[in-house]
């Protein structure tokens, strides 16, 4: 099983222990392994956490799992309407919110 570099996005090979483009150590999760991230609390613009997110959707192997962070008001209502067209358009299989603040993405 080949490794992606949580950093880059670089595909190094399984054996590999850092990314051969940006050296950054390499992590290996197990299958049913729920990544959480957060895009809305550290300074983020509206289009900043959208970037966030369609960066970790791109990187997140098919029928995996995504908790967003995404924090309550203006970021909470734009990411959720995103999800929608991203659900309608078959990039996303489904979305749930966990609570006011976050969401869980199924690749």
């Amino acid at each position: 099983m080949n490794r992606e570099c949580y950093e880059c996005g670089f595909v190094a090979s399984k054996n590999a222990s850092h990314c051969a483009k940006c050296d950054s150590p390499l992590r290996e999760f197990p299958e049913d392994t729920i990544l959480v991230v957060d895009i809305a609390h550290n300074g983020e613009t509206v289009k900043e956490a959208l970037d966030k997110l369609k960066k970790e959707i791109d990187k997140s192997p098919a029928s995996s799992e995504l908790l967003i962070i995404h924090g309550q008001g203006e970021i909470a209502n734009s990411v959720l309407s995103h999800l929608e067209f991203l659900k309608s358009t078959r990039v996303i299989h489904n979305f749930t919110p966990e609570n006011a603040g976050a969401v869980l993405i199924e690749i």
